[in-house]
């Protein structure tokens, strides 16, 4: 009886994961980002505490499946999502928002931490390679950068600004991050950081 429910116990808890985590990546799915960040908004509001949002997109992420395959690109995501799980905080949130691009939140944490953690991983990112099959990829990452703020009434409207900033880093030449700042955004060092 002690194993059928240790085994029925274990299955649970894989199906729990596999319904709320990306499968290639391990990071959570979009959907359960969207269950814990709007939970984290809410204690934003009560609280009057901010956060941030980084919104990552692997930068010509095509030329790594057409030059190398599909099954490097998989390697590459699967590497990013190991290098997420291991360099950020417990408390932060990190998953794979959809294809290339993963979305991060970090509770309590100002802006400018935010930019100095965002350059933090990008330079990570830059100095890794991954290897399949003989072959061996690098790969970097465009990052946009904004805070979540009491005031948005939605949490897209975070994920949008975060968007126009990762639009402006691959308009400036890849590999950067950028910050869309708001007027109800705390004085912040300006508008872009490299």
């Amino acid at each position: 009886a002690f194993q059928d429910i240790t085994e029925r116990k274990k299955l649970q808890a894989q199906l729990e994961h596999q319904a709320t985590h990306d499968t290639l990546t391990g990071l959570l799915n979009r959907r359960q980002f969207y269950t814990l960040a709007l939970r984290e908004h809410a204690r934003i509001e009560r609280h009057g505490e901010g956060a941030a949002l980084l919104l990552l997109d692997l930068d010509y992420f095509k030329k790594v499946n057409d030059t190398f395959g599909h099954l490097m690109g998989d390697a590459v995501l699967r590497d990013l999502g190991l290098l997420l799980k291991s360099t950020l905080r417990t408390e932060d949130l990190a998953s794979r928002y959809g294809g290339e691009e993963f979305l991060l939140l970090l509770p309590q944490t100002p802006l400018a931490t935010a930019v100095i953690t965002a350059n933090r991983l990008r330079e990570l990112i830059a100095s890794r390679e991954v290897a399949q099959d003989e072959q061996h990829a690098s790969y970097t990452v465009s990052i946009g950068v904004t805070a979540l703020l009491a005031s948005d009434h939605r949490l897209d409207t975070a994920i949008a600004r975060a968007d126009e900033a990762l639009y402006q880093a691959k308009m400036n030449g890849r590999n950067r991050v950028e910050v869309v700042s708001t007027s109800t955004l705390v004085k912040d060092s300006g508008d872009s950081a490299e």
